[in-house]
């Protein structure tokens, strides 16, 4: 039996447990990287436990659960956008502002530290978009920044530093047996079973990183170990973001439209535009409305694609050369692409190319959905579209719709809504049948009763959680970037506790 020694034991090997390892070994902290999955993606294993849902299907518990080392970090998109505000129970979700003085503080130098080690050299900005339609509400044209080709995949990045680190253990296929803990419910190790040979890892603290599912599922599992019960109700309130198509989008030869919201070129990555509306009273819907560009139905954008999604994963030579002979016939449209990448630091988007406008909106956190173990080799979620959704659908859709008038006459646009939306019938028939979730999901951890400010569990002295099941309610934006500014906070409070206790 193998025994190790480290300080911090992070379970999950995705894009924030890498992330996070590689903060605490810069810091001086030797840590164990226990990740379920295979090593390469090559060795990728499907998902387990098994998820069944009940009512409504979650795409993202069968599409974005990747249990390979790097996690989703070979399949996400890159997207990286800044919360409006970057106070903790802004970003948690809270929706409390004064009875809780800790979760006042301003994280905002995470998410400067974050930008900066993986290459944001501006970060993405959000600024007021004056309407003259009064049903448009609040609304802000907002900044998501891509990452380019291989940095786009943050967990591999993070993997290499690693690898180089002798302060470092990566334990991939290896899964959770038992957490042992002392009377007072400090985590003193973990014993694995690392392609089946079995791991005592020793440790001072311990970080739970392994998405949503799988850390809701090990707090379940191994409640006990942590002084959990189930009053705490784990795995309860679960959210998502909420993604429809809402209208067709096409604009006349003089529209100054793409100067405004096309995706343009800026410090090696590409910066795309959506616009944030909603909101108003607390605990209003949010939303954003963006364009998309539907370049997997037409050539040669289907190709770069392609070379893009190979160069993320690490693919040779060889396969990213035959992507690009099959772009090959269309040289006028590459030359085009080109001219305008290079030259003009914007994305050509060609007449061919479909566009979409599309809405997406906060979700319920309803105590209704939620996940659960319901046998030893499997577990059950229960999620569907609730009230609270067509309301929150209600409320975004008006203001979202009163935006595109206001934008047909501003920049001539023409517009195909793909929907009855005049109706509450008709809004409520469309949500159904068109709606898709955004891979998002969040939630099952709660503030206050389960976690603090520190996102610590209550009823341990050093076991932290660092995954979107903090999240109390969904944000307006792809958690990423909020999720490797927690990571580096965390990994601040680790060292910092340590330092002070020597």
């Amino acid at each position: 039996m193998r025994r190790l020694l480290v300080d911090v034991a992070i379970v999950g090997g995705g894009i924030a447990g890498s992330f996070l390892a590689k903060q605490l070994v810069r810091r001086g902290a030797s840590v164990a990287v226990i990740e379920k999955g295979g090593a390469t993606l090559a060795a990728q294993k499907p998902a387990g436990p098994a998820i069944g849902c009940a009512a409504r299907r979650h795409d993202g518990v069968y599409n974005a659960r990747n249990h390979v080392l790097g996690g989703n970090g070979y399949y996400w998109g890159g997207g990286l956008v800044r919360p409006q505000s970057t106070r903790l129970c802004d970003v948690l979700g809270l929706n409390r502002d004064g009875d809780d003085a800790a979760s006042l503080e301003d994280i905002d130098r995470h998410f400067n530290a974050v930008e900066h080690d993986i290459g944001v050299r501006r970060p993405p900005r959000t600024a007021d978009f004056p309407v003259s339609n009064p049903a448009v509400g609040s609304c802000c044209l907002s900044e998501i920044f891509v990452l380019p080709g291989r940095a786009r995949n943050v967990a591999s990045v993070a993997l290499k530093e690693l690898a180089r680190t002798k302060g470092c253990a990566i334990l991939s296929d290896s899964d959770v047996i038992e957490f042992r803990t002392d009377s007072s419910r400090r985590v003193r190790g973990l014993r694995v079973a690392c392609g089946g040979e079995p791991v005592v890892i020793d440790c001072n603290a311990l970080v739970l990183c392994a998405g949503t599912v799988d850390t809701l599922l090990l707090l379940q599992r191994h409640g006990a170990a942590f002084g959990l019960s189930e009053r705490d109700a784990i795995g309860a309130a679960l959210h998502d973001h909420i993604s429809l198509p809402i209208a067709g989008v096409s604009l006349t030869e003089t529209s100054d439209f793409p100067n405004l919201v096309f995706p343009t070129f800026r410090a090696g990555g590409v910066v795309g535009k959506r616009f944030e509306i909603g909101g108003g009273a607390v605990g209003a819907a949010r939303g954003v409305l963006h364009f998309q560009f539907l370049f997997d139905e037409v050539e040669p954008y289907r190709e770069i694609k392609q070379i893009l999604a190979l160069r993320q994963k690490g693919a040779g030579l060889q396969p990213i050369l035959m992507a690009a002979a099959r772009s090959s016939s269309q040289l006028p449209d590459l030359c085009r692409i080109g001219y305008e990448r290079y030259f003009k630091q914007r994305l050509y988007v060609g007449k061919t190319v479909p566009i979409v406008a599309t809405l997406d909106f906060e979700s319920a956190h309803s105590e209704d959905n939620r996940i659960e173990l319901d046998r030893e080799d499997g577990a059950r979620m229960t999620w569907d579209l609730r009230p609270a959704d067509e309301r929150a659908f209600d409320h975004v859709i008006v203001r979202a719709n009163a935006l595109l008038s206001e934008l047909q006459t501003r920049y001539g646009l023409s517009l195909n809504p793909l929907g009855d939306f005049t109706t509450a019938a008709g809004r409520a028939a469309y949500l159904r049948e068109k709606a898709t979730d955004a891979y998002h999901l969040g939630g099952g951890v709660k503030y206050g009763d389960v976690i603090d400010h520190q996102l610590r569990l209550n009823r341990t002295d050093n076991v932290y959680v660092v995954s979107c099941a903090v999240f109390q309610r969904p944000g307006l934006a792809n958690p990423t970037m909020t999720l490797l500014a927690l990571a580096h906070r965390c990994a601040d409070a680790i060292c910092g506790r340590a330092a002070a206790t020597k």
